[in-house]
């Protein structure tokens, strides 16, 4: 007998007869949640069920467990003979090409949108807070020597004009700055606290992506850091395709237009990208920096495939490994350097 297995149900057939069956459930959702689990290999349990203490023959390579594979014409099994209609079909297929959508949109795509969003944040609060310098310094011009980043931010917000901020600073009276328009302080503390509360939600965030990135890409995370991951996942347009990438390519991850300059224009060939941020590539002497970022990308490679096969975790182990090639590379070179002298 043939075990063949249809949108409708699974048949056991001899020579063109069927000799048992048993069907789907005549519902649109059970029908795709089958339909998807044979386009997984899975096999179905109706298919065990008739397969059960029976030596048989199959169709399909998903089966081959069942039998041994065969080839047989079974057109002769139309779903109206069952009672079911090609509307079910279509209603069916709707839900799985849905269902397939969402399995496709994966976690690594929620948190590339949140590192998008996180860094719009910074990038805004970075800008106002210079234009709050830039906009106070009119009013009072010597408070950026006393103050810096978050705290001179804060006592604009707090306080809004010059009298006040000495007041309540104790700092003498002797500002060069001009004197504030009517309401100009309430429009300057506004804006302030507009600053504290992008901040605020940036650092909220901020500290969801590196919780969310430690579980969604753990060996990635603890080899650069979670934002860093984030962004390299971004760039490389989820990490289904980071982990089919080269290393060569991984390397130059947010480089293109440089790339393109050097094609085109002739241009010196960019030796990193993205994971120019990295510490250690960022910080260390120039002559230096190509070798350290092909060897991040190597090692981006590993863990980007470890991650999106949910290998074993080795993302502290390549970490360690990594800081000590680094430092065992810009060590010989300048000792080699000092010989050479």
């Amino acid at each position: 007998m043939i075990l063949v297995t249809k949108w409708f149900g699974t048949f056991l057939v001899e020579e063109k007869r069927v000799v048992t069956q048993i069907l789907f459930p005549a519902k649109d959702s059970e029908i795709a949640e089958r339909l998807l689990r044979i386009q997984k290999g899975e096999i179905l349990s109706e298919e065990r069920k008739l397969a059960e203490k029976r030596k048989l023959q199959v169709l399909e390579a998903r089966l081959a467990p069942l039998g041994r594979l065969s080839i047989a014409d079974t057109s002769f099994i139309v779903p109206a003979k069952y009672g079911y209609d090609q509307s079910l079909l279509v209603s069916a297929l709707t839900i799985l090409a849905r269902t397939k959508v969402r399995e496709q949109v994966g976690f690594d795509r929620h948190l590339s949108e949140a590192i998008t969003a996180y860094d719009e944040m910074k990038e805004a609060a970075n800008s106002l807070e210079v234009r709050i310098h830039s906009w106070f310094g009119l009013h009072y011009p010597e408070l950026f020597d006393i103050l810096k980043g978050r705290s001179y931010v804060e006592t604009v917000s707090r306080y809004g004009d010059r009298k006040a901020i000495q007041e309540a600073l104790g700092l003498p009276d002797n500002s060069i700055g001009i004197e504030l328009l009517e309401a100009e302080d309430d429009a300057l503390r506004n804006m302030a606290s507009l600053v504290l509360k992008i901040n605020e939600s940036a650092e909220k965030l901020g500290s969801f992506i590196d919780r969310k990135s430690a579980e969604v890409f753990p060996n990635l995370s603890a080899l650069l850091g979670p934002k860093l991951a984030c962004r390299v996942v971004r760039g490389a347009g989820g990490l289904e395709h980071l982990s089919r990438m080269p290393s060569g390519s991984i390397q130059l991850i947010g480089a293109e237009k440089a790339l393109f300059r050097h094609l085109n224009r002739g241009r010196k060939p960019p030796k990193h990208g993205i994971i120019f941020q990295e510490p250690l590539i960022h910080s260390s002497p120039k002559e230096y920096r190509g070798r350290i970022a092909r060897r991040l990308a190597g090692n981006i490679a590993i863990a980007a495939r470890l991650d999106m096969f949910h290998g074993s975790f080795r993302g502290d182990r390549m970490r360690r490994d990594f800081e000590e090639k680094v430092s065992e590379l810009i060590g010989g070179g300048r000792k080699g350097k000092m010989q050479a002298k």
